[in-house]
């Protein structure tokens, strides 16, 4: 079976502006600054109706003279051409963009989202002007900002342009003209701290026209091309078993690029022995610099051949909880419960239509019960499996 996927990466010629709301108190003279800086990339029909996608990240970065230290909350602001670039939700003026439709908060020095944001909100201000506010950690207890440029946010727009339109005219700007500046304060949420640098990533080091995927047998070939390179020295070849999404990315391969060229380039990968299930990839784009892009990732399925595949428990022995992943070939009804060894059942943990082709993850909770070895059932309408896990208090 074969599952394609088609990724496009273009640089669009962009520049990112920051606006200050109103100051709530003067501007204090502090040897420290905050640059900030964006990248962007068009990602073709992951937009809303299969149009393509803009992706913008903003970054931000304690200077580096300065060190790092903690700041609380800020400000910033985003102009955009709504003729040639849309918000999927389309808010109107003064609403409020959704979360995971417009907009995806990025891990922040260590803290998850949205355990690291006390709040976090993007609101439309204008017809042609974004605002993104957040207040970090909690009031009054910042967070530490790097030296080095920290992703903050990603913010997606759907290209509402022709699509021979340059994103150019896409009209993203920061603006750091006076008064018109980022509104960034330290931990105290007061204490105002004075820009540096804002500025924009205009060029993407490798333009990816293609990255596919397929199935052979039980090995998983890959294949990308990319119509252009600069200071490329190479594509790592990340890999995670999509039966837990859990699991962490795992380097398999490295595969060296061609430095600069203009020329279009074409590369491959094959990993051997897949078990059936998903299986998922992703290309760590690296420069010789150390930068790095990730490209999204592309699924391949390696057919069940029971029809189902049934993982076994674990942790096991267990206390007092154990988990387990069901996939299946096809979307059916299934029953799946825990027995002892006479054959009572202790606990139902699903009874229910099942989707096929995602793992399935069921946890069992046996706090309330007596040590021993259980037995968790699972029974479709096209297969029965039985496997076992030992409970030891």
């Amino acid at each position: 079976m074969r599952t394609r996927y088609h990724k496009f990466f273009y640089s669009a010629k962009a520049v990112l502006l920051a606006v200050l709301l109103a100051a709530l108190l003067p501007a204090v003279a502090l040897a420290q600054l905050v640059n900030g800086h964006f990248t962007s990339q068009v990602i073709p029909g992951a937009g809303t109706g299969g149009v393509d996608q803009y992706l913008v990240t903003l970054q931000l970065q304690a200077d580096p003279t300065g060190g790092t230290f903690d700041f609380g909350s800020a400000t910033l602001r985003l102009f955009f051409d709504p003729l040639v670039l849309s918000i999927p939700s389309n808010p109107g003026i003064n609403g409020t963009l959704t979360a995971g439709t417009d907009y995806d908060f990025l891990n922040y020095n260590g803290f998850i989202p949205p355990n690291s944001f006390y709040s976090n909100t993007v609101t439309r201000p204008q017809q042609n002007e974004l605002s993104v506010n957040m207040v970090l950690s909690t009031p009054n207890n910042g967070v530490p900002l790097p030296t080095n440029m920290t992703n903050i946010i990603n913010i997606k727009f759907d290209i509402a342009g022709a699509p021979t339109a340059p994103l150019a005219a896409g009209g993203l700007a920061w603006h750091t003209d006076p008064p018109n500046e980022t509104e960034i304060f330290l931990e105290d949420n007061l204490t105002r701290v004075p820009n540096g640098t804002f500025g924009g990533d205009d060029t993407l080091p490798v333009e990816l026209t293609t990255f596919d995927a397929k199935m052979v047998g039980e090995t998983a070939v890959l294949t990308w091309v990319t119509a252009s390179e600069t200071n490329n020295a190479g594509f790592a070849v990340e890999y995670r078993d999509g039966a837990d999404e859990t699991f962490d990315w795992t380097q398999v391969a490295y595969v060296e690029g061609r430095g600069t060229t203009t020329e279009a380039q074409s590369y491959s990968h094959r990993m051997d022995g897949l078990e059936p299930g998903r299986h998922l990839f992703r290309l760590k784009q690296v420069d010789f610099d150390g930068a790095f892009e990730y490209t999204p990732e592309v699924e391949l399925y390696n057919d069940l051949p029971d029809g189902f595949l049934l993982s076994d428990a674990y942790p096991n022995p267990f206390n007092p909880q154990t988990r387990f992943n069901l996939q299946l070939q096809v979307a059916q009804q299934v029953k799946v419960a825990v027995y002892n060894l006479l054959g009572r059942q202790v606990m139902l943990l699903h009874d229910g239509t099942l989707a096929a082709r995602t793992p399935h993850a069921f946890t069992f909770d046996a706090a309330n019960l007596p040590s021993g070895l259980y037995l968790y059932r699972v029974s479709g309408e096209t297969f029965n499996a039985t496997r076992t896990a030992m409970l030891l208090k």
